[in-house]
Protein backbone atom coordinates (compact mmCIF):
# COMPACT_ATOMS: atom_id res chain seq x y z
CA UNK A 1 0.00 0.00 0.00
CA UNK A 2 0.90 3.41 -0.70
CA UNK A 3 -0.05 6.33 1.31
CA UNK A 4 -0.42 9.59 0.12
CA UNK A 5 -0.17 12.49 2.40
CA UNK A 6 -2.94 15.15 1.97
CA UNK A 7 -4.14 17.96 4.34
CA UNK A 8 -7.31 17.92 5.73
CA UNK A 9 -8.15 21.50 4.30
CA UNK A 10 -7.85 20.47 0.71
CA UNK A 11 -10.27 17.42 1.39
CA UNK A 12 -12.79 19.32 3.10
CA UNK A 13 -12.52 22.13 0.86
CA UNK A 14 -13.13 19.57 -2.54
CA UNK A 15 -16.34 18.34 -1.00
CA UNK A 16 -17.43 21.64 -0.14
CA UNK A 17 -16.65 23.03 -3.37
CA UNK A 18 -17.45 20.18 -6.00
CA UNK A 19 -20.92 20.39 -7.33
CA UNK A 20 -21.02 17.11 -7.64
CA UNK A 21 -21.32 16.20 -3.76
CA UNK A 22 -24.65 16.56 -3.20
CA UNK A 23 -24.76 12.87 -4.60
CA UNK A 24 -24.05 10.72 -1.95
CA UNK A 25 -25.63 7.24 -1.06
CA UNK A 26 -27.27 5.58 2.06
CA UNK A 27 -25.93 2.36 3.28
CA UNK A 28 -28.20 0.54 4.67
CA UNK A 29 -28.98 -3.19 4.20
CA UNK A 30 -26.96 -5.99 3.28
CA UNK A 31 -25.82 -5.55 -0.35
CA UNK A 32 -26.22 -2.24 -1.84
CA UNK A 33 -25.87 -1.86 -6.09
CA UNK A 34 -23.35 1.24 -6.94
CA UNK A 35 -24.35 0.90 -10.35
CA UNK A 36 -25.75 4.48 -10.68
CA UNK A 37 -24.83 6.24 -7.40
CA UNK A 38 -21.46 7.65 -8.24
CA UNK A 39 -19.81 9.86 -9.79
CA UNK A 40 -17.08 9.96 -12.59
CA UNK A 41 -14.29 11.78 -14.37
CA UNK A 42 -12.46 10.63 -17.55
CA UNK A 43 -8.48 11.17 -17.33
CA UNK A 44 -8.28 10.36 -21.40
CA UNK A 45 -4.42 11.10 -21.05
CA UNK A 46 -3.92 9.17 -17.77
CA UNK A 47 -2.10 12.30 -16.18
CA UNK A 48 -3.87 13.52 -13.19
CA UNK A 49 -3.58 12.42 -9.50
CA UNK A 50 -5.55 12.25 -6.70
CA UNK A 51 -4.12 15.21 -5.17
CA UNK A 52 -4.50 17.55 -8.34
CA UNK A 53 -7.81 16.84 -8.24
CA UNK A 54 -8.42 17.39 -4.71
CA UNK A 55 -6.46 20.98 -4.93
CA UNK A 56 -8.16 22.28 -8.04
CA UNK A 57 -11.74 20.20 -7.75
CA UNK A 58 -13.08 23.26 -9.97
CA UNK A 59 -11.16 22.59 -13.10
CA UNK A 60 -11.72 18.33 -12.86
CA UNK A 61 -15.66 18.60 -12.19
CA UNK A 62 -17.31 15.00 -11.62
CA UNK A 63 -19.98 14.15 -13.57
CA UNK A 64 -23.36 12.05 -12.13
CA UNK A 65 -23.17 8.67 -13.45
CA UNK A 66 -27.11 8.54 -13.27
CA UNK A 67 -27.02 10.79 -15.92
CA UNK A 68 -24.10 9.49 -18.07
CA UNK A 69 -21.79 6.63 -18.14
CA UNK A 70 -17.94 6.52 -18.86
CA UNK A 71 -17.42 5.54 -22.47
CA UNK A 72 -13.35 5.56 -22.52
CA UNK A 73 -12.03 1.52 -22.55
CA UNK A 74 -8.40 1.46 -21.89
CA UNK A 75 -8.14 4.79 -20.48
CA UNK A 76 -8.06 5.80 -16.59
CA UNK A 77 -11.87 6.68 -15.27
CA UNK A 78 -11.80 8.46 -11.51
CA UNK A 79 -14.79 6.91 -9.63
CA UNK A 80 -16.13 9.23 -6.63
CA UNK A 81 -18.42 7.67 -3.78
CA UNK A 82 -19.73 9.26 -1.05
CA UNK A 83 -21.29 6.53 1.62
CA UNK A 84 -23.67 8.01 4.30
CA UNK A 85 -24.11 5.26 6.97
CA UNK A 86 -26.04 5.03 9.77
CA UNK A 87 -25.45 3.67 13.14
CA UNK A 88 -26.29 0.33 12.19
CA UNK A 89 -24.38 0.40 9.59
CA UNK A 90 -21.17 1.59 10.90
CA UNK A 91 -20.98 -1.27 13.25
CA UNK A 92 -20.19 -3.08 9.84
CA UNK A 93 -17.44 -4.02 7.80
CA UNK A 94 -18.39 -4.36 3.82
CA UNK A 95 -16.37 -5.50 0.82
CA UNK A 96 -16.28 -3.27 -1.97
CA UNK A 97 -16.93 -6.21 -4.65
CA UNK A 98 -16.45 -5.40 -8.44
CA UNK A 99 -18.96 -7.71 -10.80
CA UNK A 100 -16.78 -7.81 -13.82
CA UNK A 101 -13.40 -9.59 -14.55
CA UNK A 102 -11.58 -6.95 -17.61
CA UNK A 103 -10.03 -4.35 -14.86
CA UNK A 104 -6.74 -3.64 -15.92
CA UNK A 105 -5.46 -1.14 -12.83
CA UNK A 106 -7.42 -0.55 -9.49
CA UNK A 107 -6.37 1.90 -7.36
CA UNK A 108 -8.65 2.52 -4.59
CA UNK A 109 -8.11 5.67 -2.26
CA UNK A 110 -9.28 5.56 1.13
CA UNK A 111 -9.42 7.89 3.96
CA UNK A 112 -6.34 6.93 6.49
CA UNK A 113 -8.51 8.64 9.34
CA UNK A 114 -5.39 11.35 9.63
CA UNK A 115 -6.78 13.59 6.83
CA UNK A 116 -5.36 11.67 3.93
CA UNK A 117 -5.93 8.85 1.27
CA UNK A 118 -3.92 5.79 1.35
CA UNK A 119 -3.67 3.77 -2.47
CA UNK A 120 -4.26 0.01 -2.53
CA UNK A 121 -3.16 -0.88 -6.22
CA UNK A 122 -4.28 -4.01 -8.06
CA UNK A 123 -6.30 -5.46 -11.40
CA UNK A 124 -5.18 -8.09 -14.36
CA UNK A 125 -2.38 -5.97 -14.56
CA UNK A 126 -0.55 -6.95 -11.66
CA UNK A 127 -0.02 -10.38 -10.04
CA UNK A 128 -2.99 -12.21 -8.13
CA UNK A 129 -1.46 -11.60 -4.74
CA UNK A 130 -2.44 -7.70 -5.17
CA UNK A 131 -5.61 -8.27 -4.62
CA UNK A 132 -6.87 -7.21 -1.03
CA UNK A 133 -9.61 -9.75 -0.49
CA UNK A 134 -9.20 -13.65 -1.30
CA UNK A 135 -11.33 -14.24 -3.90
CA UNK A 136 -11.43 -14.64 -7.50
CA UNK A 137 -13.51 -11.40 -8.43
CA UNK A 138 -11.35 -8.00 -6.91
CA UNK A 139 -13.04 -6.69 -3.39
CA UNK A 140 -11.74 -4.44 -0.64
CA UNK A 141 -12.55 -3.87 2.85
CA UNK A 142 -14.17 -1.23 3.89
CA UNK A 143 -14.29 -0.06 7.55
CA UNK A 144 -16.33 2.68 8.37
CA UNK A 145 -15.87 2.96 12.43
CA UNK A 146 -17.23 6.30 13.82
CA UNK A 147 -17.63 7.99 10.52
CA UNK A 148 -20.95 8.70 8.96
CA UNK A 149 -19.75 9.96 5.79
CA UNK A 150 -16.63 8.30 3.98
CA UNK A 151 -15.63 9.58 0.07
CA UNK A 152 -13.46 6.94 -1.71
CA UNK A 153 -11.84 7.53 -4.70
CA UNK A 154 -10.89 5.07 -7.44
CA UNK A 155 -8.98 5.15 -10.74
CA UNK A 156 -9.87 2.25 -13.19
CA UNK A 157 -8.72 1.33 -16.46
CA UNK A 158 -11.13 -1.31 -17.41
CA UNK A 159 -11.03 -2.93 -20.86
CA UNK A 160 -14.06 -2.96 -23.19
CA UNK A 161 -18.29 -3.60 -22.41
CA UNK A 162 -18.37 -2.51 -19.33
CA UNK A 163 -21.47 0.12 -18.43
CA UNK A 164 -21.50 1.92 -15.54
CA UNK A 165 -19.33 1.14 -12.60
CA UNK A 166 -20.69 -2.70 -11.86
CA UNK A 167 -19.68 -2.90 -8.42
CA UNK A 168 -21.38 -3.81 -4.96
CA UNK A 169 -21.23 -2.69 -1.25
CA UNK A 170 -21.81 -6.06 0.58
CA UNK A 171 -22.15 -6.59 3.99
CA UNK A 172 -19.39 -8.96 4.92
CA UNK A 173 -20.56 -11.20 6.91
CA UNK A 174 -23.27 -11.13 3.88
CA UNK A 175 -20.54 -12.10 1.67
CA UNK A 176 -18.97 -14.95 3.59
CA UNK A 177 -22.91 -16.30 4.33
CA UNK A 178 -23.18 -16.11 0.25
CA UNK A 179 -19.09 -17.39 -0.44
CA UNK A 180 -19.97 -20.89 0.10
CA UNK A 181 -23.24 -21.50 -2.32
CA UNK A 182 -21.83 -19.34 -5.10
CA UNK A 183 -18.20 -21.45 -5.16
CA UNK A 184 -20.60 -24.54 -5.10
CA UNK A 185 -23.07 -23.56 -7.84
CA UNK A 186 -18.84 -22.28 -9.43
CA UNK A 187 -17.90 -26.25 -8.83
CA UNK A 188 -21.21 -27.69 -10.13
CA UNK A 189 -21.12 -26.37 -13.31
CA UNK A 190 -17.26 -26.38 -13.80
CA UNK A 191 -17.71 -29.89 -12.82
CA UNK A 192 -20.61 -30.77 -15.36
CA UNK A 193 -18.49 -29.23 -18.13
CA UNK A 194 -15.51 -31.21 -17.80
CA UNK A 195 -17.92 -34.12 -17.03
CA UNK A 196 -18.91 -33.83 -20.27
CA UNK A 197 -15.88 -32.91 -21.82
CA UNK A 198 -13.76 -35.83 -20.52
CA UNK A 199 -17.17 -38.31 -21.88
CA UNK A 200 -17.12 -36.66 -24.91
CA UNK A 201 -13.43 -37.13 -25.62
CA UNK A 202 -13.86 -40.63 -24.67
CA UNK A 203 -16.06 -40.87 -27.60
CA UNK A 204 -13.97 -38.97 -30.31
CA UNK A 205 -10.99 -41.17 -29.87
CA UNK A 206 -13.21 -44.10 -30.28
CA UNK A 207 -15.13 -42.57 -33.14
CA UNK A 208 -12.42 -40.50 -34.93
CA UNK A 209 -15.53 -38.37 -36.16
CA UNK A 210 -14.32 -35.06 -36.16
CA UNK A 211 -17.12 -33.25 -34.74
CA UNK A 212 -16.82 -35.13 -31.65
CA UNK A 213 -13.43 -34.01 -31.99
CA UNK A 214 -13.71 -30.20 -32.20
CA UNK A 215 -16.66 -30.54 -29.85
CA UNK A 216 -14.09 -31.44 -27.13
CA UNK A 217 -12.01 -28.41 -28.03
CA UNK A 218 -15.25 -26.37 -27.88
CA UNK A 219 -15.60 -27.94 -24.10
CA UNK A 220 -12.71 -27.04 -22.98
CA UNK A 221 -12.39 -23.53 -24.40
CA UNK A 222 -15.99 -22.63 -22.42
CA UNK A 223 -14.47 -24.07 -19.63
CA UNK A 224 -11.30 -22.08 -19.57
CA UNK A 225 -13.68 -18.73 -20.89
CA UNK A 226 -15.66 -19.60 -17.89
CA UNK A 227 -12.88 -19.81 -15.41
CA UNK A 228 -11.09 -16.79 -17.04
CA UNK A 229 -14.41 -14.65 -16.85
CA UNK A 230 -14.52 -15.29 -12.90
CA UNK A 231 -11.46 -14.48 -11.89
CA UNK A 232 -10.71 -18.23 -11.35
CA UNK A 233 -8.13 -19.33 -14.17
CA UNK A 234 -6.08 -15.78 -12.84
CA UNK A 235 -6.15 -16.22 -9.06
CA UNK A 236 -5.45 -20.20 -9.24
CA UNK A 237 -3.71 -21.06 -12.49
CA UNK A 238 -1.49 -18.54 -13.45
CA UNK A 239 -1.37 -15.21 -10.74
CA UNK A 240 1.97 -14.89 -11.71
CA UNK A 241 1.52 -14.01 -15.24
CA UNK A 242 -0.34 -10.92 -15.59
CA UNK A 243 0.55 -10.05 -19.28
CA UNK A 244 -1.48 -14.12 -20.28
CA UNK A 245 -3.99 -13.08 -17.76
CA UNK A 246 -5.15 -9.77 -19.80
CA UNK A 247 -4.95 -11.57 -23.23
CA UNK A 248 -6.87 -14.67 -21.63
CA UNK A 249 -10.76 -13.78 -22.09
CA UNK A 250 -10.23 -12.74 -25.71
CA UNK A 251 -8.34 -15.88 -26.57
CA UNK A 252 -10.56 -18.58 -25.02
CA UNK A 253 -13.73 -16.56 -26.30
CA UNK A 254 -12.07 -16.74 -29.96
CA UNK A 255 -10.95 -20.26 -29.24
CA UNK A 256 -14.28 -21.38 -27.98
CA UNK A 257 -15.65 -19.57 -31.28
CA UNK A 258 -13.96 -21.37 -33.44
CA UNK A 259 -14.41 -24.87 -32.72
CA UNK A 260 -18.04 -24.20 -32.19
CA UNK A 261 -18.21 -23.29 -35.60
CA UNK A 262 -16.51 -25.91 -37.32
CA UNK A 263 -18.40 -28.29 -34.64
CA UNK A 264 -21.35 -26.95 -36.42
CA UNK A 265 -20.24 -27.41 -39.59
CA UNK A 266 -19.19 -30.99 -39.36
CA UNK A 267 -22.17 -31.93 -37.78
CA UNK A 268 -24.52 -30.53 -40.59
CA UNK A 269 -21.99 -31.48 -43.00
CA UNK A 270 -22.46 -27.64 -44.55
CA UNK A 271 -20.46 -28.38 -47.34
CA UNK A 272 -23.36 -30.82 -48.64
CA UNK A 273 -26.50 -28.51 -48.68
CA UNK A 274 -25.07 -24.95 -48.68
CA UNK A 275 -21.15 -25.69 -50.40
CA UNK A 276 -21.18 -21.42 -51.04
CA UNK A 277 -22.39 -20.65 -46.71
CA UNK A 278 -19.26 -23.41 -46.08
CA UNK A 279 -16.36 -21.31 -48.12
CA UNK A 280 -17.76 -18.15 -46.26
CA UNK A 281 -17.42 -20.46 -42.81
CA UNK A 282 -13.93 -21.48 -44.10
CA UNK A 283 -13.16 -17.49 -44.32
CA UNK A 284 -14.65 -16.68 -41.31
CA UNK A 285 -12.27 -19.41 -39.39
CA UNK A 286 -9.20 -18.14 -40.81
CA UNK A 287 -10.49 -14.70 -39.65
CA UNK A 288 -10.80 -15.92 -36.22
CA UNK A 289 -7.22 -17.59 -36.37
CA UNK A 290 -5.64 -13.94 -37.75
CA UNK A 291 -7.60 -12.22 -34.66
CA UNK A 292 -6.58 -14.69 -31.92
CA UNK A 293 -2.88 -14.64 -32.83
CA UNK A 294 -2.69 -10.82 -32.87
CA UNK A 295 -4.56 -10.91 -29.73
CA UNK A 296 -2.00 -13.23 -28.10
CA UNK A 297 1.18 -11.32 -29.88
CA UNK A 298 0.20 -7.79 -29.04
CA UNK A 299 -2.98 -7.78 -26.69
CA UNK A 300 -5.86 -6.52 -26.41
CA UNK A 301 -4.97 -2.92 -25.78
CA UNK A 302 -2.80 -2.33 -28.51
CA UNK A 303 -5.50 -3.75 -30.84
CA UNK A 304 -8.46 -1.65 -32.50
CA UNK A 305 -10.87 -1.13 -30.12
CA UNK A 306 -13.47 -4.50 -30.04
CA UNK A 307 -11.56 -6.01 -32.82
CA UNK A 308 -11.74 -9.52 -30.80
CA UNK A 309 -15.03 -9.06 -29.96
CA UNK A 310 -16.53 -8.17 -33.97
CA UNK A 311 -14.65 -11.46 -34.87
CA UNK A 312 -16.06 -13.67 -31.89
CA UNK A 313 -19.45 -12.15 -33.09
CA UNK A 314 -19.54 -12.97 -36.46
CA UNK A 315 -18.66 -16.37 -35.60
CA UNK A 316 -21.27 -16.68 -33.59
CA UNK A 317 -23.51 -15.32 -36.38
CA UNK A 318 -22.36 -17.42 -39.27
CA UNK A 319 -22.82 -20.52 -36.98
CA UNK A 320 -26.84 -19.21 -36.54
CA UNK A 321 -27.04 -18.83 -40.28
CA UNK A 322 -25.57 -21.96 -40.87
CA UNK A 323 -28.57 -23.79 -38.59
CA UNK A 324 -30.95 -21.56 -39.68
CA UNK A 325 -30.02 -22.52 -43.31
CA UNK A 326 -29.83 -26.40 -42.55
CA UNK A 327 -33.53 -26.23 -41.37
CA UNK A 328 -34.86 -24.39 -44.43
CA UNK A 329 -33.49 -27.25 -46.21
CA UNK A 330 -34.87 -29.42 -43.65
CA UNK A 331 -31.25 -31.27 -42.64
CA UNK A 332 -31.69 -33.93 -39.97
CA UNK A 333 -31.16 -32.12 -36.15
CA UNK A 334 -30.53 -28.48 -37.35
CA UNK A 335 -33.82 -27.56 -35.57
CA UNK A 336 -32.39 -28.96 -32.69
CA UNK A 337 -28.95 -27.47 -32.51
CA UNK A 338 -30.64 -24.49 -33.45
CA UNK A 339 -32.53 -24.69 -30.24
CA UNK A 340 -29.39 -25.47 -28.30
CA UNK A 341 -27.41 -22.98 -29.46
CA UNK A 342 -30.03 -20.26 -28.23
CA UNK A 343 -29.91 -21.39 -24.87
CA UNK A 344 -26.82 -19.62 -23.61
CA UNK A 345 -27.72 -16.32 -24.92
CA UNK A 346 -31.90 -16.56 -23.60
CA UNK A 347 -30.14 -17.28 -20.34
CA UNK A 348 -27.11 -14.66 -20.55
CA UNK A 349 -30.22 -11.90 -21.67
CA UNK A 350 -32.45 -13.16 -18.88
CA UNK A 351 -29.90 -12.20 -16.23
CA UNK A 352 -29.37 -9.10 -17.45
CA UNK A 353 -32.63 -8.20 -17.21
CA UNK A 354 -33.23 -9.69 -13.43
CA UNK A 355 -30.07 -7.91 -11.82
CA UNK A 356 -30.24 -4.93 -13.74
CA UNK A 357 -30.66 -1.88 -10.91
CA UNK A 358 -31.42 -5.30 -8.55
CA UNK A 359 -28.81 -5.68 -5.32
CA UNK A 360 -30.68 -8.46 -3.87
CA UNK A 361 -30.61 -10.68 -6.50
CA UNK A 362 -29.70 -14.40 -5.52
CA UNK A 363 -26.70 -16.50 -6.15
CA UNK A 364 -28.89 -18.75 -8.78
CA UNK A 365 -29.69 -15.75 -10.74
CA UNK A 366 -26.49 -14.17 -10.37
CA UNK A 367 -25.28 -17.83 -11.59
CA UNK A 368 -27.92 -18.17 -14.01
CA UNK A 369 -26.02 -17.30 -17.35
CA UNK A 370 -23.65 -20.08 -16.38
CA UNK A 371 -26.20 -22.96 -15.70
CA UNK A 372 -27.54 -22.13 -19.00
CA UNK A 373 -24.27 -22.58 -20.45
CA UNK A 374 -24.39 -25.71 -18.63
CA UNK A 375 -27.45 -26.71 -20.16
CA UNK A 376 -26.16 -25.57 -23.63
CA UNK A 377 -23.25 -28.00 -23.48
CA UNK A 378 -25.45 -31.32 -22.20
CA UNK A 379 -28.07 -30.32 -25.35
CA UNK A 380 -25.18 -29.87 -27.35
CA UNK A 381 -23.62 -33.34 -26.47
CA UNK A 382 -27.03 -34.77 -26.33
CA UNK A 383 -27.20 -33.80 -30.11
CA UNK A 384 -24.57 -34.93 -31.30
CA UNK A 385 -25.02 -38.58 -29.93
CA UNK A 386 -28.66 -38.36 -31.34
CA UNK A 387 -27.20 -37.82 -34.88
CA UNK A 388 -24.29 -39.86 -34.22
CA UNK A 389 -26.97 -42.77 -33.46
CA UNK A 390 -28.93 -41.48 -36.42
CA UNK A 391 -25.91 -41.75 -38.81
CA UNK A 392 -25.41 -45.36 -37.47
CA UNK A 393 -29.03 -46.20 -38.15
CA UNK A 394 -28.69 -45.25 -41.58
CA UNK A 395 -25.39 -46.86 -42.24
CA UNK A 396 -26.71 -49.65 -41.26
CA UNK A 397 -29.73 -49.78 -43.58
CA UNK A 398 -27.30 -48.54 -46.20
CA UNK A 399 -24.80 -51.75 -44.81
CA UNK A 400 -27.96 -54.33 -44.23
CA UNK A 401 -30.41 -55.92 -46.21
CA UNK A 402 -33.72 -53.97 -46.25
CA UNK A 403 -35.52 -57.41 -46.36
CA UNK A 404 -33.52 -59.84 -44.27
CA UNK A 405 -31.36 -58.64 -42.27
CA UNK A 406 -28.24 -59.49 -43.46
CA UNK A 407 -25.06 -57.83 -44.49
CA UNK A 408 -25.09 -56.28 -47.92
CA UNK A 409 -22.23 -55.68 -50.32
CA UNK A 410 -20.61 -53.06 -48.54
CA UNK A 411 -20.38 -54.45 -45.56
CA UNK A 412 -19.83 -58.15 -47.40
CA UNK A 413 -16.57 -56.10 -48.41
CA UNK A 414 -15.90 -54.95 -45.03
CA UNK A 415 -15.88 -57.99 -43.89
CA UNK A 416 -13.98 -59.41 -46.77
CA UNK A 417 -10.91 -57.24 -46.17
CA UNK A 418 -10.81 -58.24 -42.37
CA UNK A 419 -10.88 -61.46 -43.14
CA UNK A 420 -8.09 -61.52 -45.66
CA UNK A 421 -5.90 -59.68 -42.95
CA UNK A 422 -6.20 -62.31 -40.56
CA UNK A 423 -6.10 -65.29 -43.27
CA UNK A 424 -2.35 -63.38 -44.26
CA UNK A 425 -1.79 -63.40 -40.65
CA UNK A 426 -2.59 -66.97 -39.85
CA UNK A 427 -1.50 -68.90 -43.57
CA UNK A 428 -4.99 -69.71 -43.99
CA UNK A 429 -7.64 -69.31 -47.26
CA UNK A 430 -10.81 -67.27 -47.71
CA UNK A 431 -13.60 -69.17 -49.64
CA UNK A 432 -16.56 -66.99 -51.37
CA UNK A 433 -19.97 -69.47 -52.34
CA UNK A 434 -21.95 -67.49 -54.60
CA UNK A 435 -25.35 -68.67 -54.03
CA UNK A 436 -28.40 -68.79 -56.70
CA UNK A 437 -31.99 -70.02 -55.20
CA UNK A 438 -33.56 -72.98 -58.23
CA UNK A 439 -37.12 -72.71 -58.27
CA UNK A 440 -37.33 -69.16 -57.07
CA UNK A 441 -39.51 -67.33 -59.77
CA UNK A 442 -41.85 -70.36 -59.65
CA UNK A 443 -42.66 -69.77 -56.21
CA UNK A 444 -43.29 -66.50 -56.75
CA UNK A 445 -45.10 -66.72 -59.75
CA UNK A 446 -47.85 -69.30 -58.04
CA UNK A 447 -47.28 -67.86 -54.27
CA UNK A 448 -47.00 -64.46 -54.34
CA UNK A 449 -44.30 -61.81 -53.90
CA UNK A 450 -45.06 -62.20 -50.21
CA UNK A 451 -44.73 -65.73 -49.88
CA UNK A 452 -41.43 -64.83 -52.11
CA UNK A 453 -40.51 -62.55 -49.36
CA UNK A 454 -41.09 -65.35 -46.47
CA UNK A 455 -38.95 -67.75 -48.03
CA UNK A 456 -35.84 -65.30 -49.03
CA UNK A 457 -36.31 -64.49 -44.94
CA UNK A 458 -36.20 -68.37 -44.24
CA UNK A 459 -33.34 -69.21 -46.21
CA UNK A 460 -31.12 -66.26 -45.10
CA UNK A 461 -31.97 -67.55 -41.40
CA UNK A 462 -30.95 -71.32 -42.55
CA UNK A 463 -27.87 -70.41 -44.18
CA UNK A 464 -26.94 -68.53 -40.83
CA UNK A 465 -27.53 -71.13 -38.50
CA UNK A 466 -24.96 -73.32 -40.42
CA UNK A 467 -22.10 -70.84 -40.19
CA UNK A 468 -19.28 -69.89 -37.35
CA UNK A 469 -19.47 -66.50 -35.99
CA UNK A 470 -16.33 -65.81 -38.18
CA UNK A 471 -18.35 -66.49 -41.29
CA UNK A 472 -20.22 -64.33 -43.15
CA UNK A 473 -23.90 -64.83 -45.19
CA UNK A 474 -24.87 -61.77 -47.30
CA UNK A 475 -27.49 -60.64 -50.04
CA UNK A 476 -26.41 -59.27 -53.09
CA UNK A 477 -29.81 -59.14 -54.86
CA UNK A 478 -32.96 -60.93 -55.57
CA UNK A 479 -32.04 -64.28 -54.92
CA UNK A 480 -29.01 -64.44 -54.73
CA UNK A 481 -26.91 -64.74 -51.60
CA UNK A 482 -22.93 -65.17 -50.74
CA UNK A 483 -21.65 -66.71 -48.15
CA UNK A 484 -17.94 -66.32 -47.00
CA UNK A 485 -15.89 -68.54 -45.16
CA UNK A 486 -13.12 -67.43 -42.96
CA UNK A 487 -10.03 -69.30 -41.75
CA UNK A 488 -10.33 -72.14 -44.58
CA UNK A 489 -7.53 -74.42 -44.08
CA UNK A 490 -7.91 -77.38 -46.67
CA UNK A 491 -11.07 -77.54 -49.27
CA UNK A 492 -12.28 -80.10 -47.64
CA UNK A 493 -13.65 -77.95 -45.41
CA UNK A 494 -14.99 -76.01 -48.21
CA UNK A 495 -17.02 -79.22 -49.61
CA UNK A 496 -18.37 -80.13 -46.30
CA UNK A 497 -20.61 -76.44 -45.83
CA UNK A 498 -21.22 -76.69 -49.22
CA UNK A 499 -22.61 -79.50 -48.84
CA UNK A 500 -24.75 -78.80 -45.53
CA UNK A 501 -25.87 -75.43 -47.13
CA UNK A 502 -26.89 -77.44 -50.55
CA UNK A 503 -29.24 -79.66 -47.95
CA UNK A 504 -30.41 -76.76 -45.24
CA UNK A 505 -31.75 -75.23 -48.65
CA UNK A 506 -33.01 -78.10 -50.21
CA UNK A 507 -35.10 -78.77 -47.02
CA UNK A 508 -39.36 -78.09 -47.36
CA UNK A 509 -40.62 -74.55 -46.71
CA UNK A 510 -44.12 -74.61 -44.85
CA UNK A 511 -45.90 -71.11 -46.29
CA UNK A 512 -50.17 -71.06 -45.12
CA UNK A 513 -50.11 -74.78 -45.34
CA UNK A 514 -48.24 -74.84 -48.61
CA UNK A 515 -45.51 -77.09 -49.02
CA UNK A 516 -42.75 -75.55 -51.09
CA UNK A 517 -39.32 -76.42 -51.66
CA UNK A 518 -36.46 -74.74 -53.82
CA UNK A 519 -33.02 -75.91 -53.90
CA UNK A 520 -29.52 -74.09 -54.67
CA UNK A 521 -26.61 -73.84 -57.21
CA UNK A 522 -23.21 -72.69 -55.44
CA UNK A 523 -20.22 -71.53 -56.86
CA UNK A 524 -16.80 -71.55 -55.17
CA UNK A 525 -13.77 -69.16 -55.04
CA UNK A 526 -10.69 -69.34 -53.33
CA UNK A 527 -9.05 -66.55 -51.91
CA UNK A 528 -6.05 -65.77 -52.83
CA UNK A 529 -6.02 -68.88 -56.02
CA UNK A 530 -8.82 -67.73 -57.94
CA UNK A 531 -8.19 -63.50 -57.15
CA UNK A 532 -7.32 -61.30 -54.55
CA UNK A 533 -10.11 -58.73 -54.42
CA UNK A 534 -13.66 -59.08 -53.92
CA UNK A 535 -15.28 -58.64 -57.15
CA UNK A 536 -13.07 -60.35 -59.12
CA UNK A 537 -13.68 -63.04 -56.42
CA UNK A 538 -18.08 -62.54 -57.17
CA UNK A 539 -17.74 -62.60 -61.12
CA UNK A 540 -15.85 -65.80 -60.90
CA UNK A 541 -17.91 -67.81 -58.50
CA UNK A 542 -20.80 -66.27 -60.53
CA UNK A 543 -19.81 -67.94 -63.56
CA UNK A 544 -19.43 -71.24 -61.47
CA UNK A 545 -22.35 -70.49 -59.99
CA UNK A 546 -24.37 -70.33 -63.35
CA UNK A 547 -22.37 -73.62 -64.67
CA UNK A 548 -23.70 -75.17 -61.84
CA UNK A 549 -27.25 -74.11 -62.44
CA UNK A 550 -27.16 -74.90 -66.01
CA UNK A 551 -26.12 -78.20 -65.67
CA UNK A 552 -27.50 -79.83 -62.71
CA UNK A 553 -28.83 -77.45 -60.08
CA UNK A 554 -29.02 -78.54 -56.24
CA UNK A 555 -25.08 -78.70 -56.96
CA UNK A 556 -21.77 -76.87 -56.46
CA UNK A 557 -18.64 -76.51 -58.40
CA UNK A 558 -15.30 -74.75 -57.36
CA UNK A 559 -14.00 -72.38 -59.82
CA UNK A 560 -10.17 -73.68 -60.53
CA UNK A 561 -12.53 -77.44 -61.71
CA UNK A 562 -13.96 -74.99 -64.08
CA UNK A 563 -10.10 -73.83 -64.95
CA UNK A 564 -8.44 -77.28 -65.33
CA UNK A 565 -11.11 -78.41 -67.64
CA UNK A 566 -11.71 -81.78 -64.66
CA UNK A 567 -14.13 -84.39 -66.37
CA UNK A 568 -16.82 -83.97 -62.88
CA UNK A 569 -16.40 -80.44 -61.77
CA UNK A 570 -19.83 -80.96 -60.42
CA UNK A 571 -20.68 -82.15 -56.80
CA UNK A 572 -24.56 -83.01 -56.88
CA UNK A 573 -26.66 -83.22 -53.99
CA UNK A 574 -28.32 -86.54 -53.65
CA UNK A 575 -32.47 -86.11 -53.36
Amino acid sequence: MIRLKNLAGLTVLAVLLHPGMALALDVHGKRVSLSADYQFLEDPQGELTLDMILEEPELYPFIDGAEEHPEGAFAPVWIRLQLNLDSAARQQSYYLFAHVENLFEIALYRPDGYGGYFETVTGNNHPAYSREVTAPRYGFLIEPGAEENIVLYMRVVSGLGINGFPWSLVEKSTYETNADTYYGFDVACLGAVAALLIFNALIAFSLRAPEYTFYCFYLFSVMMALLTLDGIAFYYLWPELPALNTRAPHTFNLLSASMRLLTIMYFLKSGGFAPRMHRCALGVLAMLGITLLLVLVFGVNKLPHYIATIAWAIAILFGFAICIQAVRQKVPMALSLLITLIVPGATAGLQAIITINNPHTSVFILQLAKVGFVVHTLLFSLCLATHMRLENTLRNRALHDSLTGLPGTLLLQEQFELAVSMAQRQGTQVAICFIDLDGFKAVNDRLGHAAGDQLLVEVAGRLQAELTRVDTVARIGGDEFVVMLSQVRDKGEVHQLARTLLHSIARPFDFEGNEVRVSGSIGVALHPLDGTDLEGLLKVADQAMYRAKRESKNAYIFTESMDAGEAAPLWRLAV
